[in-house]
């Protein structure tokens, strides 16, 4: 099964991708502590079970990796590709490939609109979203 979630962020290319990418940003908006080794075959694990191996980085526009977390789908295909659509907007899309059955979709649905939802917050505004009031709000 495939998922494909976007997002319209006021950012640059190079804004997004450093603050998903490098660690010590990515655990201020994720609002929780984040390990990463940031190459190809290197890995990622935040404290909510998250874990991926990056297999491509094309800086600015482009992060995929292999899924790892063992209870949501793992050994599917993730890729985040960043487009400028122009100087102060990018379109973010999400294709998530190789979702194991139906929960996992609906799960991996919510956790990509939430994720997007939160990067987008924190680089448009400075502050990370509070989950329960997001969720509250859909």
């Amino acid at each position: 099964m495939k998922l494909e979630v976007e997002k319209f962020i006021n950012s640059s290319p190079r804004n997004f991708y450093n603050n998903f990418t490098v660690p010590e940003q990515a655990t201020i908006w994720q609002q929780m502590e984040v390990k990463a080794s940031v190459t190809i075959g290197g890995s990622f694990e935040n404290e909510n079970g998250d874990k991926w191996t990056y297999t491509e980085l094309r800086p600015f526009e482009r992060v995929a990796f292999k899924w790892n977390r063992n209870d949501l789908s793992p050994g599917s295909d993730v890729t985040i590709n960043i487009i400028l659509i122009d100087y102060e907007t990018i379109k973010i899309l999400v294709e998530h490939t190789g979702i194991h059955d139906e929960n996992s979709l609906k799960q991996l649905k919510e956790y990509w609109e939430w994720t997007l939802d939160n990067i987008k917050a924190f680089l448009e505004t400075g502050y990370p979203l509070n989950k329960n009031d997001w969720e509250g709000n859909r």
